[in-house]
């Protein structure tokens, strides 16, 4: 992993997608706390990501990954059902939440990690 968070350097993308949704999970998780985490927007201005942003920087869902379209939806599922909504969009606005916190955001995907 610290290997793989090494090529968080701007303007490097990861060379090797999570291959399934737990390693999505928690390279997210890691993306977050290496880059920081936003609210509103997919990406900030200093590079944060967003919950759902960050997901999809670890699937390589637009950039061609193998797998990614199965990864994300069953990372974005995953998560969706641990915040009780039913879908991407509810989870960007439970990210979104007035009273939402980064470590709230990496929490939950480090638990939803643990339950695979």
């Amino acid at each position: 992993m610290v290997r793989d968070m090494e090529m968080l350097e701007e303007g490097m993308r990861f060379i090797r997608y999570a291959e399934n949704e737990k390693e999505a999970l928690l390279r997210a998780a890691a993306l977050l706390e290496a880059r920081g985490w936003v609210q509103r927007t997919g990406r900030g201005e200093n590079g944060e990501y967003c919950l759902s942003e960050a997901i999809v920087e670890m699937t390589g869902i637009f950039l061609g990954a193998s797998n990614g379209v199965r990864v994300w939806n069953g990372t974005v599922d995953l998560v969706a059902q641990e915040v009780g909504v039913a879908s991407v969009a509810g989870v960007v606005a439970w990210n979104d939440a007035p009273d939402r916190t980064q470590e709230e955001v990496v929490g939950l995907l480090r638990r939803v990690a643990s339950q695979l």
